[in-house]
């Protein structure tokens, strides 16, 4: 059961760390930046803390499943192998998936200078993003106005 364990673990140990990386790379570009990734995205730091949590419940069930170990407000003795190998599975791939929707195109370089670029690349296509819908909103109003 052991490399069913190591297979859940790593993946999710790297997003854990690439989604660590991002959001340190974005606290050291300026003040203001970081805000403004905070504002624009409000939900993209909540679901990798989701993601987060995931992996951390991964790990519990690989912990549970090799050494026994559990925590008494989640279980009071350990679970049987199938649901523990199951649970593990389950919590590994919700990381991911989460992660995959959340944005996945921040992770394509997980350097440090890759995720320096990943949080610019990123502001860069929510302003892109806001620039067109206003763009968009002045077209319906202009229009609304020259049919009237």
């Amino acid at each position: 059961m052991a490399p069913f364990y190591a297979i859940t673990l790593v993946p999710v140990v790297t997003l854990c760390l690439a989604i660590y990386r991002f959001w340190a790379c974005a606290r050291r570009l300026s003040p203001e930046y970081y805000r403004e990734l905070l504002r624009r995205a409000p939900l993209m730091r909540s679901l990798d803390v989701v993601a987060i949590g995931m992996a951390a419940f991964t790990a519990y069930y690989a912990a549970m499943g090799w050494f026994g170990f559990t925590l008494p407000f989640i279980d009071e003795e350990p679970l049987p192998p199938w649901m523990n190998i199951i649970l593990s599975a389950v919590t590994s791939i919700a990381c991911i998936g989460i992660v995959w929707t959340n944005a996945p195109n921040r992770f394509t370089q997980p350097t440090w200078g890759g995720m320096r670029e990943s949080v610019v690349r990123t502001l860069a296509a929510l302003r892109i993003i806001e620039a067109t819908e206003v763009a968009h909103a002045l077209d319906i109003i202009n229009a609304r106005k020259a049919h009237k």
